[in-house]
């Protein structure tokens, strides 16, 4: 029976593996088929009933964000579905042995939860605006009848928020999970079995309890590094989904600010202007946060590494065990960075400014020259 429990386990597992990548395939398609289909049937003077080339770049990147984010995140999905998994499964099984307050951190995972009510009001007044333009633009379509071209785009802002809702609440409540299981296990490390060897000045206790409770220990220690190794991989990705998300949002506002005119597809939504350059600070102090916090968490490691001292006699084996167990820990680097090109910290927040700026004034500029020129 337990044989028969794990098959079948086994096999349901796969199967909701295999469906979820499938729905992500499918939905990645769609995608792109509808924006090949939008633009190859229907020019941007159509789609935006404005001539103006300012509305055309302001509307082709405020785009570009329900297109390229998902992409990103739809295909980490499928090649990381099984790591997600592991990642699931892990932080449920460590979370229950090191048990304790999240303390600090509550605040990312706070953010991450507020996300979902905050974009899903923005998708509601994007919606009820994207509706109301297909209405009036009576946009072709080669791919879809005529009926289900509304139907498909409102599927298309729908899942494009889902999938960045689903990447916030990733980001946050995972990696603080993570990182406070980190502490704990640390923190149990140090105190059943570095302070012994403190207090005690006489080598390792050699008692079979204390050797279990090691090389158990040991073995969490190598499920939180594989866990953390795969939470960064994929946090890395969707960072950089969501960075693409609320940078190319601040162009909605400022086609809000310096357009006198209405154009389709650019609704002002302030929930959603409010939130993209609350989310461009949120991803800069959230890498920074989990970084400086594993190196203060190390470093308290690796205080009372230095404590130890050396054992009497040499040939003590569990000493030498405890010291590489922490020797290893102390070599761990957890930190969040964008595909290892650059760490996730404060100068994100200058990074993106100062890429966007040229192109505000770029597009500032052509509304001055459009506006004269009338």
């Amino acid at each position: 029976m337990p044989y028969w429990n794990a098959t079948c386990n086994h096999r349901w597992n796969k199967t909701s593996e295999t469906l979820f990548k499938i729905f992500q395939l499918v939905v990645l398609y769609i995608l792109i088929s509808t924006v090949v289909d939008t633009f190859m049937s229907n020019s941007l003077e159509i789609v935006l009933g404005s001539l103006n080339m300012s509305d055309h770049i302001s509307y082709t990147l405020v785009y570009s964000s329900y297109i390229i984010p998902n992409a990103f995140i739809r295909i980490a999905n499928v090649l990381y579905a099984t790591d997600l998994t592991e990642i699931i499964v892990s932080v449920s099984s460590l979370g229950g042995q090191f048990e304790g307050k999240i303390g600090s951190g509550i605040i990312f995972i706070i953010f991450g939860l507020l996300s979902i009510p905050i974009l899903s009001f923005a998708l509601y007044e994007i919606l009820r605006d994207d509706v109301n333009s297909f209405l009036c633009a009576n946009l072709t379509s080669y791919l879809f009848p005529s009926t289900s071209v509304i139907p498909v785009h409102v599927f298309l802002d729908f899942v494009s928020y889902t999938g960045v809702m689903h990447a916030y609440l990733f980001m946050g409540v995972f990696g603080i999970l993570i990182l406070n299981i980190f502490e704990r296990l640390v923190k149990s490390f140090e105190k059943n079995h570095l302070q012994k060897l403190i207090w005690t000045g006489q080598g390792a206790p050699t008692s079979n309890g204390f050797v279990q409770s090691l090389e158990q220990l040991t073995k969490e220690a190598f499920a939180l590094k594989h866990t953390m190794d795969n939470y960064s991989k994929i946090a890395g990705v969707y960072f950089l989904a969501l960075l693409y998300h609320a940078a190319a949002n601040w162009f909605r506002f400022l086609n809000h600010v310096t357009n006198g005119n209405k154009v389709s597809f650019l609704v002002n939504s302030m929930a959603l202007n409010i939130f993209s350059i609350v989310a461009i600070g949120y991803l800069a102090f959230f890498g920074n946060y989990l970084s400086k916090r594993a190196y203060k968490i190390k470093e308290k490691l690796l205080a009372a590494n230095v404590l130890i001292g050396s054992p009497q006699p040499r040939s003590d084996a569990t000493f030498y065990k405890i010291t590489q167990v922490s020797t290893w820990i102390l070599t761990w680097e957890w930190k969040l960075s964008a595909f290892e090109m650059w760490d996730v910290n404060h100068v994100v927040i200058s990074t993106v400014f100062s890429a966007i700026l040229p192109c505000m004034i770029l597009i500032f500029q052509l509304r001055i020259s459009e506006s004269t020129g009338k």
